[in-house]
């Protein structure tokens, strides 16, 4: 699913494992191949610099076509605060927004509410198309307290099950 510009927002929780797992996973099995990184972190997050190391370190291993990060702070609770800044956000992609990606899988629970909503918006109002948002991801961890703080190399395929909502909201 490689796309020349491929812009992948992913809602970033506390825990760097389900972060990198999914985005890892992402890469490793659908064979998504992002140009662009978008951490959408909570405004409550004490330090996101092990996360954006993460990110970072996962690039440089796995990637191999250059990838830039970016940050964006986000509320962790208002879910329309969080859906009119992401509005705005992908108004400023310009061309770029044609080509999205949007994982809610390691977000708190109204962070990912919010991106789900967003997309749901966004596409009614004509912001973009199905066409521009090709998935929305959730990677469900089966039985996640075996597996929670292992890196996804350690971690079972069985023991994922990926979800596309992209098939819920069309």
């Amino acid at each position: 699913m490689s796309s020349n510009k491929l812009c992948y927002m992913i809602f970033c929780g506390t825990s760097p494992y389900s972060i990198i797992n999914s985005l890892w996973a992402s890469i490793d099995i659908k064979g998504i191949i992002p140009t662009k990184i978008v951490l959408l972190v909570s405004e409550k997050q004490s330090s996101f610099e092990k996360i954006e190391k993460s990110v970072s370190t996962l690039i440089e291993n796995i990637l191999e076509k250059e990838c830039s990060v970016e940050t964006l702070i986000i509320s962790e609770f208002e879910i329309k605060k969080n859906i009119a800044l992401l509005m705005k956000y992908i108004d400023s992609l310009g061309e770029q927004k044609k080509h999205l990606i949007l994982d809610i899988t390691p977000g708190r629970k109204t962070m990912s509410i919010s991106g789900v909503l967003f997309a749901n918006n966004a596409l009614k109002q004509k912001i973009i198309t199905s066409e521009d948002l090709h998935q929305i991801i959730y990677w469900h961890l089966i039985d996640s307290d075996k597996h929670y703080s292992k890196w996804y190399p350690e971690i079972p395929r069985e023991n994922f099950n990926y979800v596309d909502l992209m098939e819920v909201i069309k």
